[in-house]
């Protein structure tokens, strides 16, 4: 029964926000949800339902992912988008890509006192990363196919917004992605899991 409502909650979500008299964002209200999900709702969960949910959502997360994927690929691979891309828009597309990583540190700089606040000790080298590793994906390319699909917009505006989401998603997949673990080394945080382990084990003794 767990395991059923928590499949059912979120075509609810997403019809509710949907609907015309509501006319929000279904994918963003699927987030909250799942924020809500991941902050409060888990501890409803009971342990005997545990392992069932967990392997029913990673499947369905495996085939959403795979699925936008696919559709992403073909959309680009389309001949009408073929056509309309222009020779300016990819040396716009890695001026965005560079661009959006300062606009990232910046901001996760600003928040550096709050998430201090925390408890946990951030530092240059948390938002370093942090800004870094943050890798776009399904979420973003999802909105892109809706504004794609959306014949009240522009033609030209769909393709560029298709293009240039899903041109920064590869990006950061298969440079961020693959890069990542060489800048954990090199920022000298590879240990650091195992050293706030030892600390702890000293504050417990």
């Amino acid at each position: 029964m767990e395991a059923n409502l928590t499949v059912c909650f979120p075509y609810i979500c997403f019809y509710v926000a949907e609907h015309h008299s509501v006319h929000v964002s279904g994918i963003l209200a699927l987030v909250a949800m799942g924020l809500y999900m991941t902050n409060r709702g888990r501890t409803g969960i009971s342990t005997e339902s545990e392992e069932a949910i967990h392997a029913i959502w990673s499947y369905i997360g495996f085939a959403a992912e795979t699925l936008i994927f696919m559709l992403t690929g073909i959309v680009l691979g389309g001949e009408y988008v073929q056509k309309s891309v222009e020779w300016i828009w990819i040396a716009q597309l890695f001026g965005m890509y560079i661009g959006l990583h300062f606009i990232r540190f910046l901001g996760l700089l600003m928040l550096l006192p709050f998430m201090k606040m925390t408890g946990y000790p951030f530092t240059i080298k948390h938002v370093t990363l942090l800004s870094y590793s943050g890798l776009r994906g399904a979420v973003g390319l999802t909105l892109a196919l809706i504004v794609k699909f959306n014949k009240k917009i522009d033609p030209l505006i769909r393709d560029q917004v298709m293009f240039f989401t899903a041109g920064i998603v590869l990006l950061t997949l298969v440079v961020n992605g693959t890069t990542t673990g060489w800048l954990i080394t090199k920022l000298g945080m590879a240990n650091e899991n195992e050293m706030s382990k030892r600390m702890l084990r000293q504050v417990l003794d």
